[in-house]
C-alpha cells in the first residue's frame, strides 16, 4: 500500500505542476488580447479495490489525480450576442462615417452656423427682390451675380464632394470583401486543426481563440450566425442561409458589377447543374459548375451593409436632393428671367443660369460679363421696373416644380402679341421684330370676350379687353389680393405662367380669360429620374421597365402599388414598362383632363392639363395643382413627383433631415456601442485573465506540489524502515528496531 500511496503522491505533483504551468500560461497572457482564461481540470484516478482486514467487506483506496481537460473559460451565448450586436455597430459606423462627411454641406448645422449653399440660396433671392426695388443700381446687380456665382460654386463642390463620397464608399465595400474573405479562409484552416484535435482526445484552446478573434472581426465586418458541430468546428453563415465556412471549405465573396451606378455588389460563388446533398453541408455530385449570385439585397447587418446603404441610400439620396434643388432653381429662374427685359427694355429671352443640374449648374456668363443683361423688368420698354426681378425674389416662396401655364402660343403663330397694348388695339406691334405687324382680336388664337372676372384662390380679379396682358398681370400679382401667386408673360414663347406658394385653383366666374390665355396646370419632375450611367447621359427609353432589377432609376420601385391623381386611383406592377403605367395613367385620368408624359432629353415626367383649347375654367370644372399620393407602393418616388415644395420648405427640410438622420445615426451608434461593451463586459468577467486571482491558485497549485513532495519524502522513510532497516537472524529468527 505503501507504493500505491506514493503513485498516489507522484500523480499528483506532476498533476499540480501542470495546473500551475497551466496558471502561468495564464498570467503571462494577461493582457494577450482575444486570450480566453484556461482553467485546469483535475479529477481524481481510477481507484483500486481491497479487502479490510478482519471483514468480508472491500474498500476503495484511491490512487491520485489526474489533469484530465483543459477549459476555456468562455460564455458561447454572450459569443452570438456579441456578434450580433457588433455587426449592428459595424454598420452604424459606417453610416456615422457617411453622415461627418456629408455634414460638412450644412455649415449652418454647426454650432457657429456658417454659410453653405442652403445660405446662398436664401442670400440669392433676397438679391433679386433687392435689384427689383432698385433695377437700375449696378451695385444692387453686382451682388446678386457674385452671390449666385458663390451659390453655384458650393452646388458644384457640394455635388463633387458626394461624387467623391460614393466612390470612396465603394471602395470601402471591395476592401470589406478582402478582409472577409481573409477572415473566412482564417476560420476554415482553423476549424481544421481543432476538428483533428477534438477528434484525437484533446483540446485546442489557443487555436479556438483566434478562430474566435477572427469570427468577432468577422462579424463586424459582416452579419453572421455560427453552429459549433461536434468535431469543435463552427460553420458560418451570412445572408439567406449562405454558407460562408463549413468544415475547411469556404465560399468566398467576389466583387460583382451591380447595375446601380455600375459600382460594386457583393457576390458569392453558388453551385449549378449538378442536385446538392443538403445532409453534407456542401458536398456534390461529381464535379459541380458554379455561378455567381448577388447577395447584395441579403445582407443583414455590419460594415460592408452600412457602407452599401451609405453608398446607395444616403449619398444616393442627398445627390439627388441637392439635384433637385439645382434643377428646380435653373428651371423656375430661368423661365421668370426669360420672360423678363434687360435694362436696355428691350432685350429679352435670357437666361440667368446655364446647366440642368447641381453638377453644371452656372450662372450665365453673358450675364455675368454684362450687369445691364439680368432681367429685371417685367414691362417691354421700361428698364426702370423692377417687377419681374422682385418676381424670381418670390420664388423662395413658390412651389418648386408645379405651376399653371399657358398650354401653347396664345398667338395665332402669325406674329407676337405686344403685351404693352389694349387686347383690342386694333395694331399691335412686335417687338424686337424687324417689322410692325398689322393686328386685330381675330389674330388671337381664342378671342377674348369683352370683359370678365377671373378667380384665382377664391379672390375674384376683373379685366376688360382694353386691358393689355401687362395690365391684366399686374392685377393677379397685386399683392393686396394675398392670393400668393406670381404671373408672368414670356413674350418670347408667347405663354403666360404662374406660379404659386401652394395648391392654386383657377377658374372663370365670367368671361373666358383662362380660354384667350389657354391656361393649363402643370408638374414636372424635381429631377432627371435616371442616374445617369452609360453614355449619352443613358436616356431611358420610354420601353424601360420600371422594376427593382432595373438600376437605372434613381429611386427604385418596388414590386408595385396604387397611385392616386386628384382622387383617382391606378394600380401599377414591376412588370410594367413606363409606356404602359404612363398610358394606363393617362387612361384613368382622361375625365380630369390630364395627361402624363416623359423626356428622354430631360429625364423627367410632366403632366400638364389637357382642356380642350377655346374652353373656359368654370367653377365646376376648375383649373388645380396636381396633387399625386403613392396608397401603396413608391411611383410618385421614382417619377421624383413625390411632392411640390416650395424652396423655403424644401431647404429647411433639407437641414431639418440632415440633423435628424445625424441625430438618428448618433443615437443607434452609441445605442450599439453600448451593447457591444455591455456584452464585452459580461465576457472579459468570464474569459479575462485577473493577475491577482490567478495569483493565489499558482500559490495554491505550488503549496499542493510542494506537500506531495514532502509526503513523498515521508513516504520514502517509512519504505526505507521497512526495506533497509529489517533483517533476518540467523536462527530463522527475525530481528527488528522494534525487537532486539
Amino acid at each position: 500500500m505503501s507504493l500505491t500511496g506514493m503513485s498516489a503522491l507522484i500523480s499528483s505533483a506532476r498533476a499540480q505542476q501542470l495546473a500551475a504551468q497551466i496558471i502561468a500560461n495564464n498570467i503571462a497572457n494577461a493582457a494577450t488580447p482575444g486570450y480566453s482564461r484556461q482553467i485546469p481540470g483535475l479529477a481524481t484516478t481510477s481507484p483500486t479495490d481491497f479487502a479490510v482486514m478482519g471483514s468480508t467487506t472491500r474498500a476503495q483506496l484511491g490512487t491520485g489525480v489526474k489533469l484530465y481537460t483543459v477549459n476555456r473559460a468562455r460564455d458561447e451565448y454572450l459569443d452570438v450576442q456579441l456578434r450580433q450586436e457588433t455587426a449592428m455597430l459595424g454598420q452604424q459606423n459606417a453610416l456615422s462615417s457617411a453622415m461627418n462627411a456629408m455634414k460638412t454641406l450644412f455649415p449652418e448645422l454647426n454650432a457657429t452656423p456658417g454659410e453653405g449653399f442652403i445660405t446662398y440660396v436664401d442670400r440669392m433671392f433676397a438679391d433679386f427682390t433687392a435689384v427689383g426695388a432698385a433695377p437700375g443700381s449696378a451695385a444692387a446687380r453686382q451682388t446678386l451675380v457674385t452671390d449666385a456665382q458663390t451659390m453655384t460654386g458650393l452646388l458644384n463642390g457640394a455635388n463633387r464632394l458626394l461624387t467623391d463620397l460614393r466612390t470612396q464608399f465603394n471602395s470601402r465595400v471591395e476592401a470589406n470583401i478582402t478582409r472577409i474573405n481573409s477572415l473566412i479562409g482564417q476560420v476554415a484552416v482553423a476549424n481544421n486543426f481543432i476538428s483533428n484535435a477534438t477528434t484525437g482526445g484533446g483540446t485546442a484552446n489557443d487555436t479556438m481563440d483566434k478562430r474566435d478573434i477572427a469570427l468577432n472581426e468577422l462579424a463586424k465586418l459582416i452579419r453572421i450566425d455560427t453552429v459549433k458541430m461536434t468535431d469543435g468546428s463552427v460553420m458560418v453563415t451570412t445572408g439567406n442561409s449562405r454558407v460562408l465556412v463549413s468544415g475547411d471549405k469556404v465560399a468566398r465573396l467576389v466583387s460583382v458589377a451591380n447595375s446601380h451606378d455600375g459600382l460594386t455588389g457583393v457576390g458569392i460563388s453558388k453551385p449549378a447543374g449538378l442536385a446538392v446533398n443538403t445532409a453534407a453541408l456542401g458536398m456534390f455530385i461529381g464535379t459541380p459548375t458554379f455561378k455567381t449570385v448577388d447577395i447584395s439585397g441579403e445582407i443583414r447587418g455590419g460594415e460592408i451593409l452600412g457602407n452599401i446603404i451609405a453608398r446607395d441610400q444616403v449619398i444616393a439620396d442627398e445627390k439627388l436632393e441637392l439635384d433637385q434643388l439645382a434643377s428646380s432653381l435653373i428651371d423656375q429662374t430661368n423661365l421668370l428671367h426669360q420672360a423678363g427685359y434687360a435694362q436696355d427694355g428691350t432685350t429679352t429671352n435670357i437666361a440667368f443660369f446655364t446647366g440642368t443640374k447641381a453638377g453644371d449648374i452656372s450662372v450665365n456668363t453673358t450675364v455675368a460679363g454684362n450687369l445691364t443683361l439680368v432681367a429685371a423688368s417685367r414691362i417691354a420698354g421700361n428698364g426702370a421696373n423692377g417687377e419681374q426681378a422682385d418676381s424670381i425674389g418670390y420664388l423662395s416662396d413658390m412651389v418648386m416644380n408645379a405651376m399653371v401655364q399657358s398650354g401653347s402660343r396664345i398667338d395665332n403663330i402669325v406674329g407676337f402679341i405686344d403685351p404693352t397694348q389694349a387686347l383690342n388695339a386694333a395694331a399691335h406691334t412686335a417687338l424686337n421684330g424687324p417689322n410692325p405687324f398689322s393686328r386685330n382680336l381675330s389674330d388671337f388664337s381664342v378671342v377674348p370676350n369683352a370683359a370678365g372676372t377671373i378667380v384665382i384662390n377664391g379672390a375674384s380679379i376683373a379685366w376688360t379687353n382694353a386691358d393689355s396682358i401687362n395690365t391684366i398681370i399686374g392685377k393677379i400679382n397685386n399683392p393686396a389680393l394675398g392670393i400668393g401667386v406670381r404671373a408672368s408673360f414670356d413674350w418670347t414663347t408667347q405663354r403666360v405662367s404662374i406660379l404659386s406658394k401652394g395648391p392654386v385653383t383657377i377658374y372663370d366666374s365670367a368671361g373666358n380669360l383662362t380660354a384667350f390665355l389657354n391656361l393649363q396646370t402643370k408638374a414636372t419632375s424635381l429631377a432627371a429620374m435616371n442616374n445617369g450611367i452609360g453614355p449619352a447621359d443613358n436616356a431611358i427609353s420610354a420601353g424601360t421597365a420600371v422594376s427593382a432589377s432595373d438600376r437605372q432609376y434613381r429611386t427604385l420601385a418596388g414590386v408595385g402599388g396604387s397611385i392616386d391623381i386628384n382622387g383617382t386611383g391606378y394600380g401599377w406592377t414591376e412588370s410594367q414598362t413606363l409606356t404602359s403605367i404612363r398610358a394606363g395613367i393617362n387612361a384613368a385620368i382622361v375625365a380630369q383632363q390630364l395627361s402624363f408624359s416623359f423626356s428622354a432629353a430631360t429625364q423627367k415626367m410632366t403632366v400638364v392639363g389637357t382642356r380642350p383649347a377655346g374652353t373656359a375654367a368654370t367653377a365646376a370644372n376648375p383649373i388645380k395643382s396636381v396633387v399625386m399620393t403613392d396608397k401603396t407602393g413608391n411611383l410618385s418616388m421614382v417619377m421624383n413627383m413625390e411632392a411640390q415644395p416650395t424652396f423655403d420648405a424644401y431647404r429647411e427640410a433639407m437641414l431639418a433631415q440632415m440633423q435628424a438622420q445625424e441625430d438618428g445615426t448618433t443615437a443607434m451608434q452609441e445605442q450599439s456601442q453600448g451593447m457591444v461593451d455591455q456584452l464585452q463586459a459580461q465576457q472579459d468577467a468570464i474569459m479575462k485573465v485577473n493577475v491577482d486571482e490567478e495569483r493565489m491558485k499558482l500559490t495554491e497549485y505550488a503549496r499542493a506540489y510542494e506537500a506531495a513532495i514532502r509526503a513523498m519524502g515521508v513516504l520514502d522513510e517509512m519504505l526505507n524502515v521497512l526495506i533497509n532497516r529489517m533483517a533476518v537472524t540467523s536462527s530463522g529468527g527475525t530481528s527488528s528496531a522494534l525487537n532486539p
